[in-house]
């Protein structure tokens, strides 16, 4: 299958060299010029601005957070003696820390509900988060709710989406539930996701903007579809950061599930693969699609894992416009920089969204000659050759006290943080070969580098605790959040960007 249509439109995913580089061997010595600088944005115990005098409480294990580019975080806090029981926090470029919204508040529009509780957050460019949120002393039980941070001010707060909302026409259906975990925002704020209404268990693909406007209903059961069949379920969704494309699996009235793609504005809906497409290499598709992301760039390519038979494989990453077909990694395949036997094992995406510079994926490979048996692999070029990047036995940064890294990934591919951001820098935890553990940022600019390390200092005095066996961080374009275990506080949430 020729692949001169991907290289035009995703010229993001030429092989730049960086990644090539740090995946040959590296370790050593961290760069000599580490970007940004690793602050403390809440240490437990410390005094909670805008609480009437509380402390920061205990942050658990998976606390709550994002970021965005431009050094914008967002956390949810425990506060202690104060009036709220938790927080959302804005922490600006400066350090600075808005609250945007507390528990107890009343929901915006007027209640009568208040916030009850937050169960995601999105932190997005110029200071615009979104929350969603439990709701009590009402009729309604959820929201997703926004703020606009500027000047260390909340400017704005919105109702964006409510229970019991009505969904605008042909649907006209009351909203009772979403799916939260897979929600999806873009960079203007405008929320995606799956909603179940009134009388149905099937879910429909709804956005909705920032602002609670613009509220539309993209995709439904009954639905039609191209070549014959209409939708029976929508199973899952991928949004490119613009907002200007998405592609959607769904259960068909063909009797199997099929993936599709389509413009947000306007334009045709395209069929991207269904089971029975053979594809480059001899396999065909079996499950259209065999779990995570579905990596969605605004030119209409989409990048996401299958299941398939032939050429000894199951999970294939594959990347489709609905004209041409690539597979860029498949398992059975030769395991780059694992030995003249070494072969990929089952493929796993790291948690990344749309418009990814290379898709970023692990996998345990199989009949490594040299013991590498947990590695992750970025897919920088067209070929299908993914290149080794981080793995068990590569040399850590000299600043995480020598060894190399083990084969424990706290947290690799799991939770709602994300582990690569678009840019292609990959953040991760390890218990390296001397016993202690740490967090690794992997950037393409700059290489490999120990972004914080059980037993080094802390910002403030305090020293890093273990980050194994739960490890909690997430990341966007040049910036790194995490939670860690402290010594002598407890916890807190940093922020390096």
């Amino acid at each position: 299958m020729p692949t001169a249509f991907l290289r035009g439109a995703l010229g993001v995913l030429a092989c730049l060299g960086s990644l090539c580089a740090c995946g040959g061997g590296g370790g050593g010595d961290d760069p000599p010029d580490l970007p940004g600088t690793l602050v403390a944005l809440a240490v437990q115990g410390d005094p909670a601005p805008l609480t009437g005098g509380g402390t920061f409480g205990a942050f658990p294990a998976q606390p709550l957070m994002g970021g965005a580019s431009g050094n914008w975080a967002a956390f949810v806090a425990p506060i202690v003696l104060g009036n709220a029981a938790e927080v959302l926090y804005v922490a600006q470029p400066d350090g600075a820390l808005v609250r945007a919204f507390g528990v107890g508040d009343l929901l915006p529009g007027g209640g009568p509900e208040t916030l009850a509780s937050f169960v995601r957050v999105f932190m997005r460019p110029g200071g615009l988060v979104l929350a969603f949120v439990t709701l009590a002393g009402g009729p309604r039980t959820f929201a997703l709710v926004a703020a606009s941070v500027s000047g260390g001010l909340v400017t704005n707060t919105d109702l964006v989406l409510v229970d019991g909302q009505v969904l605008p026409a042909p649907l006209g259906l009351a909203l009772v539930d979403v799916d939260v975990a897979g929600v999806q925002v873009s960079d203007a704020g405008t929320a995606w996701l799956l909603a179940q209404v009134e009388g149905s268990p099937d879910a429909h693909l709804v956005s909705v903007a920032a602002d609670g406007s613009a509220l539309t209903v993209r995709v439904s059961p009954g639905d039609a579809l191209p070549n014959g069949p209409s939708v029976v379920a929508v199973e899952g969704f991928g949004v490119d950061p613009s907002g200007a494309f998405f592609a959607f699996v769904a259960d068909t009235s063909a009797g199997e599930r099929r993936a599709y793609g389509r413009p947000a504005a306007a334009g045709p809906t395209v069929e991207l693969a269904q089971e029975g497409t053979l594809l480059p290499g001899g396999a065909v598709v079996t499950d259209v699609h065999a779990g995570g992301p579905l990596i969605v760039y605004d030119v209409g390519n989409v990048v996401w894992l299958v299941e398939g038979n032939g050429a000894g494989t199951d999970h294939i990453l594959l990347i489709s416009n609905g004209v041409a077909r690539n597979v860029l990694a498949r398992a059975g395949a030769p395991a780059p920089g694992t030995g003249p036997s070494g072969l990929l094992g089952d493929l796993n995406l790291l948690r990344q969204e749309g418009q990814v510079r290379f898709p970023t994926f692990w996998t345990n490979p199989v009949s490594s000659s040299n013991g590498i048996t947990v590695a992750i692999y970025g897919v920088i070029d067209l070929s299908g050759t993914p290149a080794l990047a981080v793995y068990n036995g590569r040399p850590a940064p000299a600043s995480a006290g020598g060894g190399s890294f083990g084969t424990t990934f706290p947290g690799l591919g799991s939770g709602p943080y994300l582990e690569v951001s678009r840019n292609a820098d990959i953040l991760f935890a390890n218990v390296l070969s001397t016993g202690t553990s740490g967090l690794f940022w992997l950037r393409t600019d700059v290489g490999l580098f120990t972004l914080a390390a059980e037993g080094g200092a802390a910002p403030g005095g305090d020293t890093f605790g273990p980050f194994s066996p739960q490890a909690a961080f997430t990341l966007a374009d040049g910036v790194a959040l995490f939670r860690a275990a402290l010594v002598a506080s407890g916890s807190g949430i940093f922020r390096r960007g």
